[in-house]
């Protein structure tokens, strides 16, 4: 009872910047990076690949625009173009494919990690354990990492080297616009940046307070006998209401 008392106060909202975290590439790559070291051979395939299609997607231009130039027909230069466009889309989808490969393994090792490391912990001699924030950890959780980073690793870092690559070009063609527009890619990558961390934080609040929403339902729905006969249907019914509104 006087747990429950306890436990009745109102529940305060999350805190903002109480992740600990940056929300940075970088802080996700170090911190996943053991669960990708078994596969680095896939790893260095999709890198591999990666390349090719960048090269392609800079060669493209300037063979364009030397067909262009020069106002005649080129079969030579015609034909390299097509090859560089099939290459460019077939092993881009090739690449695409051994990434979501690469984080679907590396998501099983974390999630193999995760139910070990609860079997040999001290949170399964816990009388509050709550099932539904436990099984969040081997399903949503680990499907938000995994898609995080096949996300960057296919679509990320790729995007990254397309903007430079598209600069230098612009830059090659007409500095002055090249140079207004590396101005501008600069700031807004400063602003997303900053944005992007505070958004992280944001939702990772979010999440804690959806769990602990789903935590309360899953407390009225295995005791209710219990709940009942203490007459906590009162008390239950108001603690879920102020979870809800925090999530709210």
């Amino acid at each position: 009872i006087r747990d429950i008392n306890m436990t009745n106060k109102a529940d305060p909202p999350p805190e903002a910047g109480t992740t600990g975290t940056d929300g940075s590439f970088t802080s996700l790559a170090r911190w996943y990076w053991p669960y990708v070291r078994p596969f680095r051979k896939r790893l260095i395939i999709v890198s591999f690949g990666l390349a090719i299609v960048l090269a392609c997607q800079a060669l493209i231009p300037l063979t364009v625009e030397s067909i262009l130039h020069h106002g005649e027909w080129d079969p030579r230069a015609m034909t390299l173009l097509i090859a560089m466009i099939i290459i460019q889309l077939g092993i881009g989808q090739l690449t695409h494919f051994w990434s979501h490969v690469l984080a679907s393994s590396s998501a099983t090792l974390l999630r193999e990690r995760i139910f070990d490391r609860t079997l040999n912990s001290k949170v399964l001699r816990q009388d509050h354990l709550v099932r539904s924030s436990v099984v969040s950890r081997h399903t949503s959780d680990v499907d938000h990492v995994s898609v995080a980073f096949e996300t960057s690793l296919s679509l990320g870092i790729p995007g990254v080297f397309r903007i430079v690559i598209s600069l230098g070009l612009l830059t090659v063609l007409e500095w002055e616009a090249g140079l207004v527009m590396s101005i501008a890619a600069v700031l807004f990558v400063f602003l997303r940046m900053r944005i992007g961390k505070s958004l992280v934080i944001a939702d990772r609040d979010r999440l804690s307070a959806s769990s602990r929403v789903g935590e309360s339902v899953d407390e009225a729905l295995t005791a209710p006998r219990t709940i009942a006969g203490l007459h906590l249907n009162p008390w239950i019914a108001g603690r879920f209401s102020r979870r809800a509104l925090n999530l709210e």
